[in-house]
């Protein structure tokens, strides 16, 4: 039955009169209603606001209304019934980033019942024991990566830089400091560490462009030029520098030209020598952001590589470790790749359940964060519920939690001596309780002389020297 039009007005206007900021999304999590302390807020209109979409993520390159709706957005549970509590956060217009503490109130009990919900803001700004309560693990996750990319990933594109272990802390360190450089710069990590995205961040954050745009854009060789070592020849490399530094002299004035070099420690030998001769050059002013697999003073040292080529490309040295050696930082990392897909389908998902990031750090990741994207990937668009949970992961993730179930036997290496000292041992005690005791007939039986036999018990500690006859 249809409200009365009066009863609707006199709601709205009591909650357009609401001091606390509050906004109403329907069941396809847009934006229906919005009340003048929520506009206040943000600093934007209802006419503005009102049609927005919110996903659940915290994708740095939203802005305006968009950057709103993915600010405030309810996790997914709110959808389904759940009425929760947590942060959330807006950029008014020229103002700084503003938390507060929300509750999330479903309006019905479950996921079919539910037509929305409404997201009441508190008017006080989020103190350290806001941070400091108790809330779930993925809510936790999702505001410390939002609070990450607004204090860096804003300003340039470092999102799988993210984590607190201290190899992830001094990376992050040193991309700022060659971010404000033009020294040549070396990335060093296995493959899928995110090498390539750090040598982008380093080369637009120096160029003062507030993102970087996604791998393979039609413009992304526009001014950085990549080249695959293992495959560049002499001829290919001279006319890319050429073609760079008459970009950089016209988009760049004054700056040198930048070339990304991937897998620099693979360059062909003709290749380091071209590359060399152009930064022999007094003058020219050509900066190198190279990613290698392994140090390059191991290439040099194999004979794989120039020691003076070497010397002048790895000015800086920016070390990015395997996935297994930072698992401290799977939960967000896991959590920043469910985010993505949320941004990217209208599939809303929380986070990863307990016994799935159990599963996730159990696993050899040989590709690292490139893997385990694609995984979160696969298991974000089978998944069901508002989680990601164990059943949802790839059948790679299965396999190798069985595994490790039954470890594999290491082999043991065989010391021909102890095999055989053990064998002798084991037989003089079999003679010697054969012969109930009788070291003549122990010694008869084992075909050596009675000294002999002492000599052998002594020497295996079965009897005290002092208690062996005194033969030669």
């Amino acid at each position: 039955m249809a409200r009365p039009r009066s009863q609707l007005t006199m709601l709205g206007r009591l909650l357009a009169g609401c001091d606390q900021p509050l906004v109403v999304l329907d069941d396809d999590r847009v934006m229906v209603f919005c009340n003048e302390a929520f506009e206040r807020w943000t600093g934007l209109s209802a006419d503005e606001l009102c049609g927005q979409r919110c996903d659940y993520h915290s994708t740095p390159e939203d802005s305006g209304a968009a950057a709103i709706g993915t600010g405030i957005c309810p996790p997914p549970e709110a959808f389904a019934g759940q009425r929760l509590t947590g942060l959330v956060a807006v950029t008014p217009r020229g103002e700084a980033a503003s938390e507060r503490r929300a509750e999330f109130i479903p309006l019905g009990d479950t996921a079919k019942q539910c037509v929305g919900v409404v997201v009441l803001i508190s008017t006080e700004e989020a103190t350290d024991s806001d941070h400091q309560a108790e809330e779930p693990d993925t809510q936790a996750l999702h505001a410390a990566i939002r609070q990450f990319r607004t204090e860096q990933a804003e300003r340039y594109q470092i999102d799988r830089m993210i984590g607190a272990t201290p190899a992830m802390v001094r990376a992050r360190s040193q991309i700022e400091t060659a971010a404000g450089c033009d020294a040549n710069v070396v990335i060093v990590g296995p493959s899928g560490s995110g090498r390539e995205h750090a040598a982008r961040a380093i080369y637009y954050r120096r160029h003062d462009q507030p993102t970087a745009p996604p791998l393979g854009d039609a413009d992304y060789g526009a001014t950085l030029a990549p080249l695959s070592g293992s495959v560049v020849s002499a001829e290919l490399l001279r006319s890319t520098v050429t073609a760079v530094m008459r970009r950089a002299s016209e988009q760049h004035p004054g700056e040198p030209g930048t070339l990304l070099v991937l897998d620099v420690d693979q360059l062909l030998a003709e290749a380091q020598t071209e590359l060399a001769g152009f930064l022999a050059i007094d003058g020219f002013r050509l900066r190198i952001l190279a990613t290698a697999r392994s140090p390059l003073a191991e290439a040099v040292e194999q004979k794989r590589f120039r020691e003076d080529l070497a010397f002048k490309i790895g000015t800086l040295q920016i070390d990015l470790p395997p996935l297994v050696e930072r698992l401290d930082d799977l939960p967000l990392l896991a959590q920043m790749f469910v985010e993505q897909q949320n941004a990217a389908s209208n599939r809303q998902r929380s986070g990863l359940t307990p016994e799935a990031l159990d599963a996730l750090a159990g696993y050899p990741w040989r590709e690292n964060l490139d893997e385990l994207s694609e995984m979160i990937a696969q298991a974000h668009a089978t998944s069901e519920g508002t989680m990601v949970t164990l059943a949802d992961l790839p059948k790679s993730i299965h396999l190798a939690a069985d595994a490790a179930k039954y470890p594999r036997r290491l082999e043991e290496s065989i010391v021909l001596d102890d095999v055989l000292a053990e064998l002798e041992q084991e037989l003089i005690a079999r003679a010697i309780a054969q012969a109930k005791g009788n070291k003549t007939k122990a010694a008869k039986l084992l075909g050596m002389t009675r000294p002999r036999l002492y000599r052998r018990m002594v020497q295996f500690g079965m009897v005290d020297n002092d208690d062996a006859p005194n033969t030669p």
